[in-house]
């Protein structure tokens, strides 16, 4: 699964760009992203640390995911008739 999100202050929020996010997980989430971005614009987080920051984040986000969608269904193929 490929997910592309947008950071910064006037990035869309979190739950608009991944709406199969439960709310909780989603507003969690977004608190988050806000409190990296604000600590870099501040100046209390460097490039390198905001970015390994995101990186981290994207990690979870990916694990939410993995734990709230359910694996597709296998299909079963057609036996073959013999002849």
């Amino acid at each position: 699964m490929k997910i592309t999100i947008t950071f910064g202050a006037m990035a869309e929020p979190i739950d608009a760009q991944v709406p199969e996010l439960s709310r909780e997980n989603a507003d969690r989430l977004q608190r988050d992203a806000e409190a990296i971005t604000r600590l870099h614009v501040r100046g209390l987080l460097t490039d390198t640390e905001t970015r390994n920051s995101r990186r981290r984040f994207m990690k979870e986000l990916m694990e939410i995911l993995r734990r709230e969608k359910p694996a597709p269904a296998r299909r079963k193929r057609p036996l073959e008739k013999r002849a």
